[in-house]
């Protein structure tokens, strides 16, 4: 059986020291509880803050470099939704992905 594993992310919780961008569990309650490495969110299954980097990506806006900003980059880009390497590049992946999103009415912060 495969497990989704966490993205850790620095703890925004006021409490742990990392957390995960897509369950919001901390690393301490993770441990507490035996699900260090079981996220309950899909792998596949993209962050607010991910759609918003693939909207700038794609041109409805512009978006200051932050920490979470390249961590969404680094994430898009390790699942195919944007080149590799600066200046990144949304692919059709990304695309599909947006146009996904958005036909669902997911929520999406905006910018």
């Amino acid at each position: 059986m495969s497990q989704n594993l966490h993205r850790w992310i620095p703890s925004q919780l006021g409490h742990g020291e990392a957390m995960c961008a897509r369950c919001h569990i901390t690393n301490r309650e993770a441990a507490v509880l035996g699900r260090l490495n079981a996220c309950s969110q899909a792998a596949n299954d993209l962050t607010s803050h991910e759609h918003l980097v693939l909207r700038a990506l794609s041109g409805e806006f512009e978006v200051a470099l932050a920490a979470w900003v390249t961590a969404a980059f680094e994430h898009l880009a390790a699942v195919g939704m944007c080149t590799n390497e600066p200046p990144y590049i949304i692919t059709d992946a990304g695309r599909e992905a947006l146009a996904a999103a958005k036909a669902s009415g997911r929520v999406v912060l905006d910018a």
